[in-house]
Parts: C-alpha cells; structure tokens; sequence
C-alpha cells in the first residue's frame, strides 16, 4: 500500500510549486490500483512544506509515501526523504493523468539533491 499526495493547490490541477502548496489530494494505491475515495486535505500558511524547515510533516499529510508535484526544490526533496517521503516531479497538470503515469511507470521519484521544476519554470 502506498499513499500519495497530489499538489493542488487550486483543487483541479497538479501545483508547480510544492513548498508553498497548501491543498492536496490523498490517495491510496495497492497492487498498482487506485482504492478507496481521494480526500482533499488543507494546511495552515504557517505548516506549508516551505514554512516547516526541521519539523515534521504537516500533521494532515503524515505517513504519505509519495508526493507528486510539477515543481520542487532539492532541499525539500531531501527533507521530504529523511520523513519517508519521495517526490515525483510532472509537467502533467492533469492529476489522473500524473497519477496514471506513475501507476504504469513512466513518472520517477526525484534523487534526493536533484534540481528539478517539471518545466514548468524555476520553482526552487
């Protein structure tokens, strides 16, 4: 089983900017499907990816696996790493689109220090 949270910040499509998101959709996949219901979770300004250096993860999203987005730093993928966390970068905005490209396994979980914004523009 695999939770994943999407960036979407304004509730329809993939965020370009992970660190200051603060609307994501969660979604549980096991044996490679989609199950369940997707819940749409929000945070505080304050508990933003961005805005949490050294503490944990924001409550609501807290045993994610998988965070897709269309742009991210490096240090927040590494941060995001130490909490479990791995981070897929798209330039996919559509988020059944992003999902379904990492079901099959054509979108990748970033390397801790890699420099990636998706191509969507600087978002680190």
């Amino acid at each position: 089983m695999t939770r994943v949270a999407l960036t979407m910040q304004n509730r329809r499509s993939i965020s370009p900017h992970a660190g200051r998101c603060r609307n994501f959709t969660l979604t549980t996949v096991v044996h490679g499907r989609e199950v369940g219901e997707r819940t749409q979770v929000s945070i505080e300004k304050e508990r933003t990816l961005h805005s949490t250096t050294s503490e944990g993860l924001p409550s609501m999203l807290e045993g994610v696996e998988l965070l897709i987005t269309g742009g991210v730093g490096p240090g927040l993928v590494q941060r995001l790493a130490r909490h479990g966390v791995q981070v897929a970068v798209t330039d996919e905005a559509d988020p059944d689109r992003a999902l379904q490209a990492w079901l099959v396994g054509d979108l990748h979980p970033e390397a801790p220090g890699a420099e990636s914004d998706g191509g969507r523009g600087n978002c680190f």
